[in-house]
């Protein structure tokens, strides 16, 4: 779905999933470890584990082709001409017209949620009639716990602890052993 805050981003512990300069999510497979925390992260399960690599996989929106200025190949393939690619803005305005112009249930699928995908459908009916599409899908609250609280927190702990360590060694100085003595009184050789 290519979110513009993608879970499967923030979750990547080696920064093998990133934002392309087209908005979509592409994936750096040499960066893969396989460890597959994408996968349960994504709301729409996009990510998927190729067996025979053990790596995880999914649409780049065909990134390659995009940077030669050529269509994906979903949408120079179309053969109904239902798949269009641009401007997100663009993109959504037309949806929301041929949503109108559909009626009854129609609906645009994709403008609000996870901060608005780059992948928009127009859905003749409500996203509740259609399997395996999440009704209102948004990032697992342990994740942004984890990533936008916690892992910041810890940072800022971490730093204050080396600057902590630093200012005490500035005020005290380097600690000298003492020489031990013996319960007799004597020193210890």
């Amino acid at each position: 779905m290519h979110c513009t805050d993608a879970a499967c981003i923030k979750v990547c512990p080696t920064e093998a999933l990133y934002h392309t300069e087209f908005g979509s999510v592409a994936m750096h497979a040499h960066k893969c470890i396989g460890c597959k925390a994408c996968i349960p992260a994504c709301p729409f399960g996009v990510p998927k584990l190729n067996a025979a690599t053990n790596k995880v996989s999914k649409c780049d929106f065909c990134y390659t082709r995009l940077q030669a200025n050529q269509l994906p190949a979903c949408v120079l393939s179309c053969p109904t001409g239902a798949l269009t690619i641009g401007d997100r803005d663009a993109m959504l305005k037309k949806a929301y017209k041929r949503a109108k112009e559909l009626g009854g249930d129609a609906n645009v699928y994709g403008d609000k949620f996870v901060d608005g995908t780059h992948v928009v459908y127009v859905l003749p009916e409500k996203p509740e009639v259609y399997d395996n599409l999440p009704v209102d899908p948004k990032i697992p609250l342990t994740i942004i716990v984890w990533k936008d609280i916690l892992k910041p927190a810890g940072l800022i702990a971490a730093g204050c602890v080396v600057a902590g360590a630093f200012l005490h060694y500035i005020t005290h100085g380097p600690k000298t052993p003492e020489e031990e003595t013996t319960s007799e009184g004597g020193k210890q050789s």
